[in-house]
């Protein structure tokens, strides 16, 4: 009886030990505090979806924030404190990215290098099959230089773009780079004015904010 009692144990803190061990290995499942500076998600390094060739050209180079972007330093990335948001204009250097189908919705995961602190930050993309994530991107994301496309911003623009403010006056290209990309753009067009509204629902005090221009230039806004 002692020697099946002592079996019986023995076999009980084997199971347990081997529960254990088999708990401490890294499962994407359980994976809490990956910084992305060492570490991707297996359902992204493991896929064998192709990333899109536009996506491809990117990889090494520099990109510049439209509006303020959240970027998730640790895996996974959900709403937390080790989250940053980036400035207008902020310029982040792509270091790689990993493409994923699923049939229902495609992810893209771009890991970025910031350049204020040297540190791996990461971004999660989803669209539908039919929607091209290359594009989506680039409404993130400016793929040319604004310092150089756009010599003549003064610096006193450049500083309440970087703050995200509006002014009468400013371009559509300066409102984009302020705000970000808007959520709808109604858009009229006459014989000599061409004229839009562009909505942002998630900006204001919780109307949403609305920008009007008229041949290009901010005219008025309500929020």
């Amino acid at each position: 009886m002692k020697k099946f009692f002592t079996f019986f144990v023995c076999l009980f803190l084997s199971g347990c030990a081997s529960s254990l061990l088999d708990v401490a290995k890294p499962r994407d499942s359980q994976i809490r505090d990956y910084s992305f500076s060492d570490y991707i998600p297996l359902e992204f390094k493991n896929s064998n979806s192709p990333l899109p060739v536009e996506m491809q050209s990117l990889i090494g180079k520099p990109v510049w924030s439209y509006g303020e972007k959240t970027l998730h330093e640790k895996f996974p990335g959900l709403i937390r404190k080790d989250d940053i948001k980036t400035a207008p204009l902020e310029e982040l250097i792509v270091i790689d990215a990993y493409y994923k189908e699923t049939g229902i919705l495609n992810d893209l995961l771009v890991r970025f290098q910031r350049k204020l602190d040297n540190k791996f930050y990461a971004i999660y993309f989803s669209w539908f099959p039919y929607e091209s994530s290359f594009e989506d991107f680039k409404h993130q994301f400016a793929i040319e230089n604004p310092y150089e496309k756009y010599p003549e911003w003064p610096q006193n623009d450049l500083e309440r773009i970087k703050a995200r403010q509006i002014w009468i006056g400013m371009s559509r290209e300066q409102a984009l780079y302020s705000l970000g990309y808007p959520q709808n753009n109604n858009r009229t067009v006459s014989a000599s004015v061409i004229s839009e509204q562009w909505v942002y629902s998630y900006l204001g005090k919780g109307g949403g904010v609305y920008l009007y221009f008229l041949n290009d230039k901010l005219t008025s806004w309500q929020d």
